[in-house]
């Protein structure tokens, strides 16, 4: 009965650890996608911005890419926002801490993405035939 015992709370606290590190990664994850999104959204402005033929175009890209990145940066914090609860059941206060540091990086990161989707829209008004 010991034996039954303890090899159910072993394959239960593995369970919540192996929680714990998947959302973590799926925080990683999303979190590179943002930043990939982001990047490119920053060139398609400078592009529109150095008056490009096709800087409609470059505007409208660049304003695709930030709404992208804003709401990859939503899922990132969300991911992480479940890490924190995740780790800090398993009892991983290192990640846990981690997790809460990524999660204020992706609401930070949220807020710039949304703050430069912004900053596009008078550019595609002046730049892009209505």
């Amino acid at each position: 009965m010991k034996w039954m015992l303890v090899t159910l709370l072993l394959l239960t606290s593995q369970s919540v650890i192996a929680n714990c590190n998947y959302t973590f990664n799926q925080g990683t994850k999303h979190y590179n996608k943002y930043l990939v999104q982001i990047k490119e959204a920053e060139e398609y402005f400078q592009a529109g911005s150095k008056g490009t033929e096709d800087a409609c175009l470059a505007f409208y890209e660049a304003s695709t890419r930030f709404k992208q990145a804003q709401k990859l940066s939503t899922t990132c914090g969300g991911s992480f926002r479940d890490a924190v609860k995740r780790c800090g059941t398993s009892g991983d206060s290192t990640k846990q801490r981690e997790a809460k540091k990524h999660m204020t990086l992706c609401e930070n990161n949220r807020t710039n993405a949304m703050t430069r989707y912004e900053q596009t829209q008078p550019h595609i008004k002046a730049v892009c035939p209505r």
